[in-house]
């Protein structure tokens, strides 16, 4: 019974079980009960904008290339990867911040950092 958990005593489990029973019977009315919005849920921004670095030199170019390929029919998803200190955090910060200006037809703007040594748990 219940690994063990069970009283020994038959008029103990008949008083614990009615009292479950009971609890039981008044959850189920405050269940049955409306209850009016206590608070309406705060709208949150789909984009988060972030805070731009210096534009990089000769970065324009690959934010262009890098907008009409979101852009494109075929893509949902990018991800970008090279070598540290080239720009990339700053490339993505910008094309962030052009979902908040625009409508562009995504829902959500998700950003993740891996770095070299990755941990599921972060």
């Amino acid at each position: 019974c219940l690994c063990g958990f069970c009283s020994k005593s038959l008029i103990s489990s008949y008083r614990y079980g009615k009292i479950v029973l009971l609890t039981l019977k008044e959850v189920e009315k405050l269940k049955s009960k409306v209850f009016e919005v206590v608070c309406e849920q705060a709208q949150t921004s789909e984009v988060e904008e972030r805070q731009l670095q210096p534009t990089i030199f000769g970065q324009e170019r690959m934010l262009k290339k890098a907008w009409n390929h979101l852009m494109g029919d075929e893509v949902g998803i990018m991800g970008m990867y090279g070598m540290g200190g080239v720009g990339k955090t700053t490339l993505l910060a910008q094309l962030n911040n052009r979902f908040s200006d625009k409508s562009c037809g995504f829902d959500f703007v998700i950003w993740v950092v891996v770095s070299k040594e990755l941990h599921v748990e972060k």
